[in-house]
């Protein structure tokens, strides 16, 4: 394998792995999700005011949880967008052409930002009803 071809291979490789972190980080904030709808039903049912105040304050520490997982999503993917741009850059000043590995990882992260601002919006529908209890 040529210098060149094992340059995309590393390159994609070491991507692949950043792509997996990132869809652990949207898979655990959508598992999150899922419980703390859980809780703000349990909480709307909830007659006894001690159990009310317990639900809220594990509601409010799960969310605190969520929104730095969110944080750390956000600043991961716009790193990414950043070395994508960045490894273009170097390419076409080394007169490589990587086109068709920049092409493969503006598709992922454009799917993944996609999957993450869909998540989020989901995320902050429930923050509102949250909130507005």
């Amino acid at each position: 394998m040529d210098e060149w071809h094992e340059e995309a291979d590393n390159e994609v490789e070491a991507f692949l792995g950043e792509v997996e972190a990132v869809k652990k980080m949207i898979d655990d904030i959508h598992l999150s999700l899922e419980n703390l709808q859980s809780l703000y039903s349990k909480f709307l049912s909830t007659t006894n005011e001690e159990k009310e105040r317990a639900i809220s304050s594990e509601m409010d520490e799960m969310l605190d949880d969520n929104n730095d997982l969110a944080q750390s999503s956000r600043e991961e993917l716009k790193r990414m967008k950043e070395d994508i741009d960045d490894f273009e850059q170097t390419s076409i000043k080394r007169g490589r052409n990587h086109t068709a590995v920049v092409a493969i990882k503006n598709n992922m992260h454009t799917k993944l930002v996609k999957n993450f601002l869909a998540l989020m919006q989901d995320y902050q529908n429930m923050q509102t009803d949250y909130q507005g209890k």
